[in-house]
């Protein structure tokens, strides 16, 4: 597949009811614009006849593919921006109706498409730490109490910038999620030895959430916010108290800190 290299903050600000082109994500911050070579007019298929190599670079047959049969090959498997979706006509019995982003796949084709991104070259991984990379987001991805988190509705990587009197809120939330009266945003910590319990949460984290909470009830000045900490190593969600969030923020107010922020 071959094209021009589109960065994330380019790729943030294409107003898509003017875009004429075609435009793949190959990355966590970066994309893949078509230029009029032949992938330009391969489509989406639910049930496709295509899919990335482990290099994630060449499409290549997944199945036997009848003479005239369109080639097609799933845009799941190479997208995971939520404010992506198109409509989906393929005509396949496994039709979604709707084409989203990754976290959208079925599990069973989300687990293939980790071990292919995982087995890129670049990556320089092992067999064995690709499964265990792969495992740990399956887990993530598929444990009930994290599921409305990746529900429809809910957003990933949100810049989060704002202005509370002269200081200022900047960050990236990894998961946002909203709904008719809460907000629910998340942070994802890997330490490999997560607290126990709320109260072990380091006091830096509590003030980074507070930090948010303040920035997204000015923003939702209707909805109840609550701020969550998932623990990859588990995984296990874990909600901070709204009284713990009033104190740090009451403390830094009081200390003259600077808000604390994240990318």
């Amino acid at each position: 597949v071959d094209g021009r290299r589109v960065a994330r903050a380019e790729y943030e600000q294409i107003d898509w009811s003017r875009y004429p082109g075609r435009i793949m994500q190959i990355d966590d911050d970066w994309f893949l614009e078509g230029i009029g070579g032949l992938e330009d007019f391969i489509n989406h298929g639910c049930a496709p006849n295509l899919g990335f190599d482990a290099a994630g670079v060449c499409l290549v047959a997944v199945r036997a593919i009848a003479a005239g049969e369109e080639l097609t090959f799933h845009y799941s498997t190479c997208e995971n921006h939520e404010a992506w979706q198109v409509p989906c006509h393929c005509g396949s019995t496994h039709c979604r109706g709707v084409v989203t982003g990754f976290c959208d796949l079925p599990a069973a084709d989300r687990a293939a498409a980790s071990l292919r991104f995982l087995g890129r070259p670049a990556w320089g991984l092992e067999t064995a730490q690709r499964l265990a990379i792969a495992n740990e987001v399956a887990d993530i991805l598929d444990h009930l109490g994290l599921a409305p988190l990746f529900g429809p509705g809910s957003r990933a990587e949100v810049p989060l910038i704002g202005r509370i009197g002269d200081r200022v809120v900047a960050g990236r939330v990894d998961r946002l999620m909203v709904t008719e009266s809460e907000v629910m945003v998340v942070d994802y910590k890997t330490n490999r030895r997560p607290p126990a319990t709320e109260a072990d949460i380091p006091d830096l984290y509590v003030r980074q959430m507070a930090a948010y909470r303040l920035a997204l009830a000015c923003i939702y000045p209707r909805h109840h916010v609550r701020c969550i900490l998932v623990w990859t190593d588990g995984p296990a969600l874990m909600e901070i108290d709204s009284a713990r969030l009033d104190d740090a923020l009451s403390g830094m107010v009081t200390a003259g800190e600077n808000l604390p922020s994240h990318n």
